[in-house]
């Protein structure tokens, strides 16, 4: 967080220096170790990873887009301020346009404790060879997992349409918290993957049952003519069915079936579609407690459903220059109050 809280400053900095007239200001600012560098325009992360060491270094963007299809081989951190634009108020989101891919380097070694938090990608996420992967409040369209060697990920507070395994042995990835639209697919038996706590809205491609994993105080709306929620073989716990039964080869402990999501929201919504100012919370929650005795879906559990960043930000940053007499205008906040790491 000191790092974090340097870059925020410097952001700052950046302003009285390249301060001509009134402006605001698209940046990108690198810190390794008490050294800090800023990258300005679209290109500016591109340019900021590049420039990164290959352990240790953060990334601090501010709200604008910014130009990214890079495989990330790097053990960086980066954040952004938010993948919505009302997730905090008068904060606009941070945005990369293109693929972002968490992969091994040219010398085959696996990427380890790299992090990417409160930003908007337009495309789908890649991974392979990556440890300790941390995925928080993020917006984007896939996650697909293209190669082995994949451990200790954690994916929490997103938003996103489709889980991808590729049939390739997952060593360990944990979901929690997350908004996931579409579908969970192609997850390779003996696979250590775990989705506790999310909302699988299961939007279009319903005829299929989410791929073999663990399952675990989810709300779970999956249904069709071949739907059946969740694949043989997988385990099932304290989950929100919206179908009649499952297949008799899931380990079904405590789940709920054939629940009546016209009425499941507190917020009198007939439905569990996703909009940005839904909180999902339930309006039952002591009937429809997980395993650990909260609510199911993403208002208990671990991680709640907060989409503002764990970074202070900077709102309304501008400068003027006047003659010889600089003003600089700034709104400093605090990002993310809940106490997860």
């Amino acid at each position: 967080m000191k790092k974090i809280l340097l870059s925020i400053v410097a952001l700052c900095c950046t302003v009285v220096a390249g301060a001509q007239n009134s402006s605001q200001i698209v940046s990108a600012i690198l810190q390794t170790d008490d050294e800090t560098t800023q990258f300005y325009g679209a290109d500016a992360l591109k340019s900021a990873y590049n420039a990164a060491a290959q352990t240790g270094s953060v990334i601090t963007l501010t709200s604008g887009q910014f130009n990214f299809s890079v495989d990330i081989k790097k053990s960086v951190a980066i954040y952004g301020v938010g993948f919505e634009n009302d997730a905090t108020p008068g904060v606009q989101r941070t945005i990369i346009n293109g693929t972002v891919g968490f992969k091994a380097d040219a010398d085959g070694n696996t990427v380890q404790n790299a992090r990417l938090e409160g930003v908007y990608v337009n495309s789908s996420i890649y991974v392979n060879h990556s440890e300790n992967l941390t995925i928080a409040k993020c917006q984007f369209t896939d996650l697909v997992i293209e190669g082995t060697g994949v451990g200790g990920m954690l994916v929490r507070q997103c938003y996103f349409r489709n889980f991808d395994g590729s049939n390739y042995q997952i060593e360990g990835i944990t979901l929690k918290n997350n908004y996931i639209s579409g579908e969970i697919g192609r997850i390779s038996a003996g696979s250590q993957v775990l989705f506790d706590h999310n909302i699988l809205s299961y939007g279009g491609r319903d005829r299929y049952a989410h791929a073999c994993a663990s399952y675990t105080n989810n709300i779970i709306l999956s249904q069709g003519w071949l739907g059946s929620g969740v694949a043989d073989n997988s385990y099932a716990a304290n989950n929100a069915f919206a179908i009649g039964t499952i297949p008799e080869s899931v380990t079904s402990e405590n789940n709920k079936f054939a629940v009546n999501f016209s009425t499941f929201f507190s917020d009198g919504a007939t439905n569990a579609n996703y909009t940005a100012d839904r909180t999902f919370t339930i309006a039952d929650p002591d009937t429809y407690k997980g395993t650990d005795g909260t609510p199911v879906g993403v208002t208990g559990g671990e991680y709640l459903w907060y989409k503002v960043p764990s970074i202070p930000y900077v709102k309304n940053l501008n400068a003027t220059v006047n003659g010889t007499d600089l003003k600089v205008n700034y709104v400093a906040g605090v990002g993310s109050t809940n106490p997860q790491p």
